[in-house]
């Protein structure tokens, strides 16, 4: 009787579970028909309900094989060199406090290291106005001071033997 967890003591590998990724059930566009121009099978993976990646669509000449993937990377050479922005339904941020510009600012920096975010001319003027905000939002603690500094001013002027 074999044992089910067999170790490969050069790659200390457990066998078992290199047979169950080796059986995957991951359809690839290549298990039905979908080729390379070199010929060997396409290994685009493709979900559920499709037979083939979209460069290889079924059941179309190879003229309107060839169309269809001209579009593609057409749409695609587009779509890589126009700038993404925040969707239009986004929410205006509220800078009213800095704890809330700062939460925005650190949401807009993963936009952009995630590639979410590529509009950098529009996000430059949105940290400009970010800065404004915190800036105004100093002015407005300054003038409050003042006006705490004068309160306790005058009840120490009060206060004070004649």
């Amino acid at each position: 009787m074999s044992n089910i967890i067999d170790r490969d003591p050069e790659m200390g590998v457990d066998a078992g579970a290199v047979k169950v990724f080796a059986g995957s059930t991951k359809r690839r566009c290549g298990d039905f028909g979908g080729l390379r121009m070199d010929g060997t099978k396409c290994e685009h993976p493709i979900p559920a309900g499709r037979e083939r990646c979209p460069w290889h669509p079924a059941d179309v000449s190879p003229e309107e094989a060839a169309k269809i993937r001209r579009d593609l990377a057409a749409k695609g050479g587009r779509n890589s060199r126009e700038p993404r922005r925040a969707h239009g339904s986004a929410p205006d941020p509220k800078f009213d406090a800095p704890d809330k510009i700062i939460r925005w600012a650190e949401k807009t920096a993963g936009g952009v290291l995630r590639g979410e975010l590529t509009d950098y001319r529009s996000i430059e003027a949105a940290l400009k106005l970010a800065r404004l905000a915190l800036d105004s939002l100093g002015v407005k603690a300054l003038e409050q001071l003042d006006q705490l500094e004068a309160l306790v001013r005058n009840r120490l002027q009060r206060g004070a033997p004649a």
